[in-house]
């Protein structure tokens, strides 16, 4: 099993957002590929900042579902679907009709920090 989660650096210096599988910790996302050797000065950043990965980097905005049903918009569109928008491949998803399925509708359906995961 993964648990990703942002972790204090063993040496106090910082934050990054990490996985964990047996015992073995590392950066993902941006904390990995952008800025692995400056980390994060609080757990709120690290949050934000894989966030904004998952936004920017894995982000799917017409998957095929194999059902219909309406729009899981905020405001009750309700209009009948069978696409979602996901952070792909084992993310959250979300039910969005044409209108409503962009990365604007998913950021604020995703709130402004990234939780905790656990995924094989």
């Amino acid at each position: 099993m993964n648990y990703d989660q942002p972790r204090q650096l063993a040496d106090g210096s910082g934050w990054h957002y990490t996985t964990r599988n047996d015992d073995r910790i590392h950066a993902i996302g941006y904390c990995w590929s952008d800025h692995k050797d400056k980390p994060h000065a609080t757990e709120e950043e690290a949050r934000r900042c894989y966030r904004d990965y998952e936004l920017n980097e894995r982000l799917r905005l017409d998957v095929a579902v194999g059902h219909w049903n309406p729009c899981q918009v905020p405001s009750g569109c309700g209009t009948l679907t069978n696409r979602e928008a996901a952070i792909w491949p084992d993310g959250p998803s979300w039910l969005l009709c044409d209108e409503h399925r962009t990365k604007e509708v998913v950021s604020e359906l995703y709130g402004p920090l990234a939780g905790n995961s656990v995924h094989s």
